[in-house]
């Protein structure tokens, strides 16, 4: 099937996207051959040899900060890039780490961002903090997260900036462990929550920025 938009043509395909090792082995048994497969972590097991695939780098931090890990991925996500017949990358800035860390054939690197259509952004132009300023933090805060930097970096922030908050969307309800946090770093007072929200984009459309660790 063909659809039209913008101008552009662009044709529907059936797709394997397999996220793990053990996903990726249940879908090459069980599913329908596809015309694309994209994994969405590095593996080079239970691949398609005919099938074109395609794989997503979302940033080069495991090459460039590998004191902060303890088990280095670059072999294995070398072996899994130098497989793909795609590659996505989400910045013009992590395709260049890439090409400057490995050497992957430049040609097989395509620059699409992360984003939405501008005009699912919802119209309201008032903050949902009363026109507070705020940074927006989305989805779990544990473990690899790595929360608690932006915690500490938030409270040197406000030294300067007093009225901004940072403002926590999903995730879980705020721990114990990190009402102790925002305690002794003194910023319980500019820290909201909001579990469940209804206008995700507003809330991020309307932040000053939006934080991803």
């Amino acid at each position: 099937k063909r659809v039209i938009k913008r101008g552009i043509t662009w044709r529907l395909v059936h797709a394997a996207n397999a996220s793990s090792e053990l996903g990726t082995r249940f879908l090459t048994r069980r599913m329908v051959k596809p015309d694309v497969f994209h994994r969405t972590y590095y593996s080079t097991t239970g691949n398609y040899a005919s099938i074109p695939e395609v794989i997503t780098v979302y940033d080069m931090i495991h090459e460039d900060f590998p004191e902060y890990f303890r088990k280095p991925i670059l072999k294995k996500k070398l072996d899994s890039l130098r497989l793909a017949a795609q590659i996505i990358c989400i910045s013009e800035y992590t395709r260049g780490r890439l090409l400057d860390l490995t050497d992957i054939d430049s040609s097989k690197i395509a620059v699409i961002p992360l984003g939405i259509e501008h005009e699912n952004l919802s119209s309201v132009t008032e903050r949902p903090t009363g026109g507070r300023p705020y940074i927006a933090y989305v989805g779990t805060r544990s473990g690899y997260k790595n929360f608690e930097v932006l915690a500490l970096a938030f409270s040197e922030l406000i030294q300067i900036y007093s009225d901004l908050n940072l403002m926590l969307v999903g995730g879980g309800p705020i721990s114990s462990a990190e009402s102790i946090l925002f305690d002794s770093l003194k910023i319980t007072p500019n820290i909201l929550k909001i579990e469940n929200a209804v206008d995700t984009s507003n809330l991020i459309s309307k932040a000053q920025c939006v934080v991803s660790t």
